[in-house]
């Protein structure tokens, strides 16, 4: 296999000699350097039964290696006439000519049909020129990848990166039908983010979303892209593809006001908010205590302080995942001296902070049961606080009720705890059923263990129970 030094004198010794290509190009005017063509190719998890297009393919050094590693065919789209030359030579100097191809042509204009897997080294201006073409392509089979390097699109995730240290630390990304944006979405009318929406109820929540209306598109917000991508997959047919991850960490500051820019770039609109993150407290001590509410209660504001700017008055629903157990300790002794505050209406999200550091300064949370349940005392505040202030919003708590999910895992007492798909019905319910039209409500998911989904029943109760 030959390659060709810059000035274009055949170079036996280096199949991959640097190619510089001159005018005005939608790609750059190099091509991929070598050792970062190993990284494109383990990104894109090729095998035999792939196709490998590589647009902007120059000399084509990107297939001839695809074909060599992984015995597939490998089709080179290259619009400059002498790089097409250089790159056919070399084909017919492979161990495997018949896998090869050099086409020459305009990378716009190229169909992607029979690709499954596109490589892309394009400028910015370039991979703009083909963005909707690769959405429509990546949505018509969730198999298909993308992998750009150095630049990608501005959708809001990738379903893996990597870098290239030896290559000065470029990043390459990796896309599939999952990351594409809502606007390259034909019929969709909806958007919904569900945080932790990977696992246990929030996962049973996209999945009541997605059956209670085929227009709407479901996004998990998840502190682990792999584990998110494992939920969508385990969705099914039909299901899987109305569903695109978010990397979310509610308990990061960071990680939220980077979630609410991604979030900006997968739609314009958000229809409904559901604020599910949750965890239980691991003790009642300060540090504890803190620690679940910082996930629980301060996370909840962070998220819904980000998304905000994309619900549209009126017609926007935000949903809080809480427990009766919060309305049972908002009556509870121990919270009776701050019960008058935490109801009053004149309440604020700064008061009710500044309530809330007073209160666990005390050290009047005596278990770690105590502290789960006032992290979900300050949710219902904070839930009330906003359904006051914003009255162009629909704002609900809901409760699925003793649900089994791995937070009750280990579980040994008398109670049976009910199925999470039931459960999760409530969050329709607060949308369609009981809590239909009402903002600053408590739902409650009301079943026994075993009810039928199709007659779960859920009802509306008061904050202190």
């Amino acid at each position: 296999m030959q390659g060709y030094t810059d000035d274009g004198v055949v170079d036996p010794s280096n199949p991959f000699s640097g190619m510089w290509m001159e005018g005005d190009s939608l790609a750059p005017p190099c091509g991929a350097e070598p050792p970062i063509i190993p990284h494109i190719l383990s990104l894109s998890n090729l095998s035999t039964e792939d196709v490998f297009y590589d647009l902007g393919a120059g000399d084509g050094r990107i297939c001839l290696a695809a074909s060599a590693a992984a015995g597939c065919r490998a089709v080179g789209v290259e619009i400059e006439p002498d790089v097409c030359e250089r790159f056919r030579e070399l084909v017919k100097a492979s161990p495997s000519p018949g896998l090869l191809e050099c086409k020459e042509g305009d990378l716009l204009e190229v169909d992607l049909a029979p690709a499954s897997v596109v490589h892309a080294y394009l400028l910015p201006e370039g991979l703009e020129a083909i963005e909707a073409q690769v959405a429509e392509w990546l949505l018509a089979d969730r198999r298909r990848r993308a992998v750009c390097n150095t630049w990608g699109w501005a959708w809001g995730s990738t379903s893996a990166k990597a870098t290239v240290e030896e290559c000065n630390g470029t990043p390459l990304f990796l896309y599939t039908g999952a990351d594409v944006p809502l606007r390259f979405r034909p019929g969709t009318q909806g958007c919904a983010l569900v945080t932790g929406g990977n696992r246990g109820l929030g996962l049973e929540c996209v999945k009541a979303l997605l059956a209670r209306d085929v227009t709407t598109h479901v996004v998990i917000g998840c502190r682990s892209l792999a584990s998110g991508a494992e939920a969508r997959e385990g969705l099914g047919e039909g299901w899987r593809e109305r569903v695109s991850l978010l990397e979310l960490d509610v308990s990061s500051a960071a990680s939220v006001m980077t979630a609410g820019i991604n979030m900006k770039k997968k739609t314009d609109a958000l229809d409904l908010l559901v604020n599910n993150a949750g965890v239980l407290a691991r003790g009642a001590g300060k540090a504890e205590v803190n620690e679940v509410l910082e996930t629980n209660f301060n996370g909840a504001i962070m998220c819904t302080e980000s998304f905000l700017p994309l619900m549209t008055p009126a017609s926007s629903t935000i949903l809080f995942t809480s427990s009766s157990a919060g309305t049972r300790f908002l009556a509870s002794d121990t919270l009776s001296p701050f019960a008058a505050q935490l109801k009053d209406e004149a309440l604020t999200v700064d008061g009710l902070r500044a309530l809330v550091a007073e209160i666990v300064e005390t050290g009047c949370l005596g278990s770690s049961d105590d502290a789960y349940a006032f992290s979900k005392t300050c949710v219902n505040a904070y839930a009330q606080i906003l359904a006051r202030e914003r009255g162009d919003l629909l704002v609900k708590a809901c409760s699925p009720g003793f649900t089994r999910t791995g937070m009750c895992e280990g579980w040994t007492g008398k109670r049976v705890p009910k199925e999470a798909d039931l459960g999760a019905t409530v969050f329709v319910e607060a949308i369609d059923g009981v809590g239909k039209g009402r903002t600053g409500v408590f739902v409650k998911q009301a079943s026994e263990a075993g009810t039928k989904l199709e007659a779960a029943q859920s009802v509306i109760t008061d904050w202190c129970t």
